[in-house]
């Protein structure tokens, strides 16, 4: 998932800066009965697209999740930036 200039790795439970490869420490919390996800970059919200942590305004067109579960879906990847090889465990969501 790619949020605010930042890789969430769902596979690994990490960010990490996709300019640098390098792990982000930044950790949030996930609602389960919501499954919106407030980490320290703004809220995530995988039906509605991610939220403009200044505004709070959610931008549809910045997330793709599973209509029926309501999950992104990590297939694609996002090319580590040392190697150029996609990581399926990765998403570009696009902020």
């Amino acid at each position: 998932v790619h949020h605010h200039g930042l890789d969430l790795d769902v596979k690994h439970v990490r960010i990490r800066d996709p300019s640098t490869g390098v792990a982000d420490p930044s950790t949030g919390v996930a609602d389960p009965s919501t499954g919106v996800a407030d980490p320290s970059t703004g809220v995530a919200d995988p039906t509605t697209g991610v939220a403009d942590p200044t505004t709070g305004v959610a931008d549809p067109t910045t997330g793709v999740a599973d209509p029926t579960t309501g999950v992104a879906d990590p297939t694609t990847g996002v090319a580590d930036p040392t190697t150029g090889v996609a990581d399926p465990s990765t998403e570009n969501l696009g902020v």
